[in-house]
């Protein structure tokens, strides 16, 4: 295979900022990926309607697979899941599938308005403010 930066005169300094750039691109994108992924996260968490805390406390993050584990624990302040989520997101990189998952059985009824505490739903209230989501998080990194 022919070497093009050597061809083209790229080799030495503008290689180097070429490949700086890159790198950098690279974090931001990583960065701005993992912020999103756990905005959506805390926001689906903090609209989650509470009674016990198990609905709450189930909430799981995946990277390139759903995690389906069902926890028979409550936290009905959000406390835990909310690290648990933000932490296992911290390793992300742009190209990744995040999941965000709930395996508690009546999760679909609390999503589609069973509970008053949210008639509107969670997961389609976060859907419906994605796109603010990832332009605060753009704008988080390009500061």
């Amino acid at each position: 295979m022919v070497n093009n930066a050597k061809k083209y005169g790229l080799e030495g300094s503008f290689a180097a900022q070429l490949q700086e750039f890159a790198d950098m691109v690279q974090q931001d994108a990583d960065e701005v990926f993992q912020i999103v992924a756990t905005e959506v996260g805390k926001s689906v968490i903090n609209l989650t309607p509470v009674d016990t805390g198990r609905a709450l406390s189930n909430w799981n993050a995946g990277i390139n697979a759903p995690d389906d584990v069902y926890r028979e624990t409550e936290d009905p302040l959000d406390s835990r899941t909310s690290s648990r989520l933000a932490g296992e997101f911290q390793s992300l990189k742009f190209g990744d599938t995040a999941f965000i998952t709930n395996a508690t059985p009546h999760i679909p009824f609390l999503e589609y308005g069973s509970s008053k505490q949210a008639p509107s739903g969670f997961v389609r209230i976060t859907l419906a403010r994605f796109n603010n989501i990832v332009q605060d998080a753009v704008s988080r990194v390009a500061k």
